[in-house]
């Protein structure tokens, strides 16, 4: 019977995270079983009482491990164990009269390298309700706040270009 799994609860996108369900079993005495749901937009390796899970969008999973007897004489499986992790992005964003806060997630784990090399992220608001792109500039790295106050009152999209392979999406309003 599983009674533990140990990893981050609060992971961040687009990064392999190690999760160990405990105890150990050696492999003849039974199997792993790892489900994560919701299990769209995420990548599993599983390696017996380990898996290396990548989450892609940001979100709140449950990770579940089984161990399965081998045991013939074991007539009912034991009930899983789960742990629930929340995903966030690299940012957080908020808006108040016009202006938006960019700030680092706080997250267990830094940015990686590649993303830390050039001191600015290039940035692009688009209109919700008609999909035009209504700004673009740049922002620095540790966070900051940007003057949309000029837009109209209405919901708009900030993507972020975090690094050459990785973008982020977050929803805010003009009040």
């Amino acid at each position: 019977m599983i009674t533990s799994i140990s990893g981050l609860r609060n992971a961040p996108m687009n990064i392999a995270e190690q999760y160990v369900a405990n105890p150990y079993f050696k492999s003849d005495e039974a199997n792993y079983k790892w489900i994560v749901t919701p299990s769209e937009d995420v990548n599993q390796r599983p390696q017996e009482q380990a898996n290396f899970i990548t989450f892609k969008k940001p979100g709140t999973y449950t990770i579940t491990c089984i161990a399965e007897s081998k045991n013939c004489l074991a007539q009912t499986t034991p009930p899983p164990h789960y742990i629930v992790v929340s995903v966030g992005g690299y940012y957080s964003v908020s808006s108040k009269l016009g202006y938006v806060t960019i700030a680092k997630s706080n997250l267990e784990r830094s940015l990686p390298n590649d993303m830390v090399d050039n001191s600015s992220m290039e940035y692009e608001v688009y209109n919700q309700g008609t999909g035009a792109l209504s700004h673009k500039g740049t922002a620095g790295r540790s966070g900051g706040t940007l003057d949309f106050s000029n837009l109209r009152k209405g919901f708009y999209i900030l993507n972020l270009q975090i690094s050459k392979d990785i973008n982020e999406t977050h929803k805010f309003v003009i009040k």
